[in-house]
């Protein structure tokens, strides 16, 4: 197959081009004017000009300059294409520079569906494939949430054959929520918000890799799925998890709630600055799956546990 892909530069973009390639398919990847390619893509690199499928040996990655907003920049290549993924997402808005939740996941992905349906997708049975999040819904308290909820409306309504997937946190190798934790961990104490009781269900990037990559032409057509771990942890559980890879102790610091909050109102624009007023709103909400599913079987995919996944790229810690 040859999958129209978008948000490949990305972290989790990387590793899902990466599996795609390996499962033997070609990846035409939509970068940005001026974004980096990955160095690993070199090995599989041809050029975009040549729209029409190739036949000799071995899956290819096709960069493709564009923007997901101007549909112009990529209809061409969706005519030649099986099958998208669609993952270009942010957490963070920069408003000044146009990059906003609202910009990015509804009117981007709305110009992608516009994009596939003028180019017959519905017809043609070819499946879009979607990264949403974990707490995607209508109503929801936070703009990140309620734009992934909308962007996943506008694929439903468009009847176009689509498998939408809303992952929890993902973690792996250099990813940076797990090494900025373990990052924090080497402190005297560790900075926690609030009593840190708030749960998350960590999901590894291998699996969300496998399962979007599979997605593409197996498994249930017009499906919604939540993707967690088999963990659902508290977020001192995570932290404690961590630090026993690393072989230390962690030493939590609990920071009041009452404090926090407007400490991050005030500081959340500098873009140092860790965590936005959003993030925290999320955070404090939980990130589990709340419904059960048969996800991993309709995949074929076995569960990877928090303990057994961090213990691969988290080292010990030496002073």
């Amino acid at each position: 197959m040859r999958i129209f892909l978008t948000g490949g530069t990305g972290y989790v973009g990387r590793a899902i081009v990466a599996e795609c390639v390996r499962q033997g398919h070609d990846v035409v990847c939509l970068v940005r004017q001026g974004r980096p390619l990955p160095p690993a893509w070199s090995v599989h690199m041809h050029d975009a000009r040549t729209p029409t499928k190739q036949t000799n040996a071995g899956a290819k990655i096709i960069p493709l300059i564009g923007d997901v907003l101007r549909a112009d920049t990529y209809a061409d290549a969706l005519e030649h294409c099986d099958a998208i993924i669609h993952l270009v997402g942010i957490i963070r808005e920069k408003p000044t520079q146009g990059i906003t939740f609202k910009r990015i996941h509804e009117q981007g992905t709305k110009a992608l569906v516009d994009a596939s349906v003028h180019a017959h997708w519905a017809r043609d049975r070819k499946r879009f494939v979607l990264m949403s999040a974990l707490g995607a819904r209508d109503g929801a308290t936070s703009r990140y949430f309620q734009t992934k909820w909308n962007a996943e409306q506008y694929v439903k309504q468009s009847a176009m054959h689509h498998v939408i997937f809303r992952p929890s946190v993902i973690f792996g190798p250099n990813d940076q929520f797990v090494n900025s934790l373990a990052g924090l961990l080497r402190l005297p104490f560790t900075p926690v918000i609030g009593d840190g009781q708030y749960r998350l269900q960590p999901v590894a990037l291998e699996t969300v890799a496998r399962m979007f990559c599979k997605a593409v032409h197996t498994g249930s057509e017009d499906a919604t799925w939540e993707l967690g771990g088999p963990d659902a942890l508290t977020y001192n559980e995570m932290l404690r998890t961590i630090a026993a890879a690393m072989h230390r102790r962690a030493r939590l610091l609990h920071l009041p709630l009452g404090v926090m909050r407007p400490l991050i109102s005030l500081m959340e624009n500098m873009p140092a600055f860790p965590i936005t007023t959003t993030q925290l709103t999320m955070l404090l909400e939980e990130n589990i799956c709340r419904h059960p599913s048969d996800v991993y079987s309709v995949y074929e995919e076995s569960p990877i546990s928090f303990t057994t996944g961090i213990r691969t790229y988290i080292k010990p810690h030496t002073k």
